[in-house]
């Protein structure tokens, strides 16, 4: 049982979509925590206000989302991401599940 905490492969797809936008180089408003790796409470805390400051809705959400999570899963995310972002260009639009490798990564 989880106790409220998403599994990286039930939002890889969102965090995916938000990491491709042009707009979001580096992470967009999410930076500091996924790609600084400030995985703390009140990084998390900071990107919402931020996002919300900046008009970015899918920001917000995600960090929500984030705020959810283990300080682990937020170190984990961003290097899954890249992960499945080099699976999709590679593979095509094969389903996640199908690489062992992300599996792998994806599990804990």
């Amino acid at each position: 049982m989880n106790h409220g905490k998403p599994n990286i492969p039930d939002v890889l797809d969102r965090f995916v979509d938000y990491y491709s936008k042009p707009e979001n180089n580096v992470w967009g408003s999410l930076h500091i925590v996924l790609d600084d790796l400030n995985v703390g409470d009140d990084s998390v805390r900071w990107v919402i206000e931020h996002a919300r400051e900046h008009g970015d809705e899918d920001g917000v959400r995600l960090g929500e989302i984030l705020l959810t999570m283990s300080k682990t899963q937020r170190k984990r995310l961003p290097v899954v991401v890249e992960a499945e972002l080099r699976r999709r260009e590679i593979d095509g639009a094969a389903p996640s599940d199908a690489n062992p490798a992300y599996s792998a990564l994806t599990s804990r």
